[in-house]
């Protein structure tokens, strides 16, 4: 399989807990294409009680069976970049999992303890996005399949129901 691989940034976002809630609310806020070397979890922006963390570097994997999946996401406006972030004791959280697939997107958002969030997907990822799948074009032909009548096998339906 010829998958490529691009790296990227996370930046999240974390706010002190509500008086309701048990744990503080960390969430994926940005992705970028062009972050200068920094240390996981290094502090860029704090506005009172909120920060805003450089969560680490990530790799997206583009496979070439999925690029019907990838152009779905380019016809979207603007084009998504899903991210989880998983709650970590070591840490405020690792991103647990990025993806260019909007349906396996949409199925990251099943794992309760995940926060989920579809981020607006950067430039350079959607030129990278759009050269795979001039690479890889998808294979969108449909074969319908002919089922056999319950209890008659195929021959039986050739030869007219005999």
């Amino acid at each position: 399989m010829h998958s490529q691989s691009m790296p990227v940034g996370i930046l999240v976002s974390r706010h002190p807990r509500s008086q309701h809630a048990q744990y503080e609310v960390v969430r994926p806020i940005a992705v970028v294409t062009d972050m200068p070397p920094l240390p996981d979890w290094t502090l860029l922006r704090r506005d009172g009680e909120a920060e805003v963390f450089y969560a680490g570097q990530s790799h997206i994997v583009l496979y070439p069976g999925e690029a019907a999946h990838y152009e779905d996401n380019l016809a979207l406006d603007p084009p998504r970049v899903w991210v989880a972030i998983r709650p970590d004791l070591d840490h405020f959280g690792t991103v647990a999992a990025l993806s260019l697939d909007p349906y396996e997107g949409e199925a990251m958002a099943d794992v309760e303890s995940d926060t989920v969030e579809a981020l607006p997907m950067p430039m350079a990822l959607r030129e990278w996005l759009a050269d795979f799948i001039i690479q890889f074009p998808p294979n969108r032909t449909f074969y319908k399949r002919q089922r056999d009548t319950a209890g008659r096998g195929r021959r039986d339906i050739e030869e007219g129901g005999k």
